[in-house]
């Protein structure tokens, strides 16, 4: 597909980050050793799972035991090969 001449890419690339233990593990873990990274990338609509939030701000205050807390972080699909560490380094958490 193309806009004014410009080829656009019809994938809409994701990460899911659970920030579980990062947010609400004991001792509150600072850095990002601690989340768990789903890459995510597909020509189809996003499904949004139970636990997933968009933004920091918008995750809850507490959480039970038993729940995951996700965010998800729309990527350049570019992006989806680099190792872990590096595309956290360029995430704004």
């Amino acid at each position: 597909m193309s806009v004014n001449g410009k080829v656009l890419d019809e994938r809409q690339c994701f990460v899911r980050l659970d920030v579980t233990d990062q947010w609400y593990g004991s001792g509150s873990r600072k850095g990002t050793e601690s989340i768990r990274v789903e890459h995510i990338g597909s020509q189809e609509p996003i499904s949004k799972k139970d636990g997933d939030y968009f933004k920091k701000e918008s995750l809850p205050g507490s959480i039970k035991r038993s729940k995951r807390v996700s965010l998800l972080k729309a990527i350049d699909c570019d992006a989806m090969s680099q190792d872990n560490d590096k595309l956290l380094a360029g995430l704004e958490l």
